[in-house]
């Protein structure tokens, strides 16, 4: 789970370093970069809206992958490019993962600094924190999709 973690940290912050700061690079980048098109839909669980779920659209065929947070009704909008919305058309392999943080347990004295926590807690089952095992595709064709549906189960 905490390799998955990493790997998600990291296509997380290789997508935010393309969208890049202000100014005339910019603009030449984004001239420069694929089609998006909007990619939408929604995570649940047990029939349940999945609320602050990590959702990341790992292409099977090219470079461009995209991800999104699920919102408070389990919501989503993909984006390749943050901040800007849309995904590149094609065939994806999807992870989503909801983890919680496990607080940091007491060392000892008050002097102390607290210990190691333990690692995060998945709250959905750790299946589905990777592309490989998820078991979940999706096809976004070139005029986009806006009812993708994530239907998560044990």
């Amino acid at each position: 789970m905490a390799r998955n973690a990493i790997l998600l940290l990291a296509g997380v912050v290789a997508l935010a370093s393309v969208a890049g700061c202000g100014g005339g690079a910019d603009d030449a980048a984004k001239r420069n970069r694929p089609k998006v098109v909007p990619a939408q839909g929604i995570v649940t669980y047990k029939g349940s809206p999945v609320t602050g779920a990590t959702v990341v659209f790992s292409p099977t065929a090219g470079t461009n992958a995209a991800s999104a947070l699920t919102d408070s009704s389990g919501r989503f909008s993909m984006s390749a490019f943050p901040p800007d919305p849309g995904a590149v058309p094609g065939q994806y392999k999807v992870s989503i993962t909801k983890t919680e943080q496990a607080a940091a347990q007491p060392a000892g004295g008050h002097d102390e600094p607290p210990a190691e926590g333990a690692a995060p807690k998945s709250l959905i089952p750790e299946k589905y924190g990777s592309a490989e095992t998820s078991g979940l595709v999706a096809d976004i064709p070139e005029g986009g999709k806006t009812d993708l549906k994530f239907e998560l189960t044990d």
